[in-house]
């Protein structure tokens, strides 16, 4: 692992954080809208454009640990989030129901 990352040019690494923290940013969205369609797609888009380096079990094993681990950060980091918004903040995510999806907000009580 640690010759792949030497062979690995500064800007393919620096793309490959920023492509992190978007792909957790666009996670954290999908939870707050109680889309379970931005998770499969999240995943299928980053399985396609590793599909050429999934062909060794190491690869495989590596793209799997660290794509649920992205996953699970993001639904840690939001539910965190959630939890101090609705003891302490202005109920955010209500809001963002209501931007997100107003058919779904018009039907709660």
């Amino acid at each position: 692992m640690k010759e792949a990352m030497a062979a690995t040019p500064e800007e393919a690494y620096s793309a490959g954080r920023i492509i992190g923290w978007q792909e957790r940013l666009i996670l954290a969205i999908g939870i707050t809208a109680h889309s379970r369609e931005v998770l499969a797609a999240v995943i299928a888009l980053e399985a396609v454009a590793r599909f050429k380096e999934l062909d060794t079990k190491l690869l495989a094993e590596n793209f799997l640990v660290g794509s649920l681990f992205s996953v699970f950060w993001a639904m840690l980091i939001t539910g965190a989030w959630f939890s101090y918004d609705q003891r302490f903040g202005i109920h955010l995510r209500e809001t963002a129901v209501h931007l997100l999806q107003p058919d779904k907000a018009a039907q709660k009580p």
